[in-house]
C-alpha cells in the first residue's frame, strides 16, 4: 500500500511539474525587459592605459519620431529609439562614435540599426 501511495505522488509531482515548465517555455524576454534609459543621459569617464590619460564621454539620446543624424547619415524616421554617441580622446587620438538602436523591432528590443565610428589623428586629422 505504501508503494502504491508513494508512486501515485511521484507520478502527480511529476506531473505538476511537467505542467509547469511548459507554461513557462511560453514566457518572453520581451515582457521582462525595461525602458532604463531617461530620455537624455550624460556620463563622462577618466580613462587610463597605462602610459596616457584621456576622457571618455556618452550621452544617450531619446528620439520618438522623426529624423536622426548618425554621423554623416540622416536616417529617416527611423522609428522610437536612442542615439548613443561616444567620444575617446586619449594619447593626441579622438574616436567619434554613434550608434542609433530601435526601441522595439518586430520580437527585438534596442535593435542597432545605424553605426558611425571616426578616428582623428593629428597627422591625419580627416581619417574615417
Amino acid at each position: 500500500m505504501k508503494k502504491v501511495i508513494l508512486i501515485a505522488v511521484s507520478i502527480l509531482l511529476v506531473a505538476i511539474l511537467s505542467v509547469a515548465f511548459v507554461a513557462c517555455n511560453n514566457a518572453t524576454t520581451q515582457g521582462q525587459l525595461e525602458d532604463v534609459w531617461y530620455n537624455y543621459e550624460h556620463y563622462v569617464y577618466e580613462v587610463n592605459d597605462g602610459t596616457n590619460v584621456g576622457e571618455y564621454s556618452v550621452t544617450i539620446k531619446w528620439y520618438g519620431d522623426g529624423d536622426v543624424i548618425v554621423g554623416n547619415t540622416t536616417l529617416k524616421t527611423p522609428g522610437k529609439g536612442y542615439l548613443v554617441t561616444g567620444k575617446l580622446t586619449i594619447s593626441d587620438v579622438e574616436y567619434d562614435t554613434a550608434c542609433f538602436f530601435k526601441r522595439v523591432d518586430g520580437n527585438s528590443f534596442l535593435v542597432p540599426s545605424a553605426s558611425y565610428r571616426k578616428q582623428v589623428t593629428p597627422s591625419n586629422p580627416s581619417s574615417n
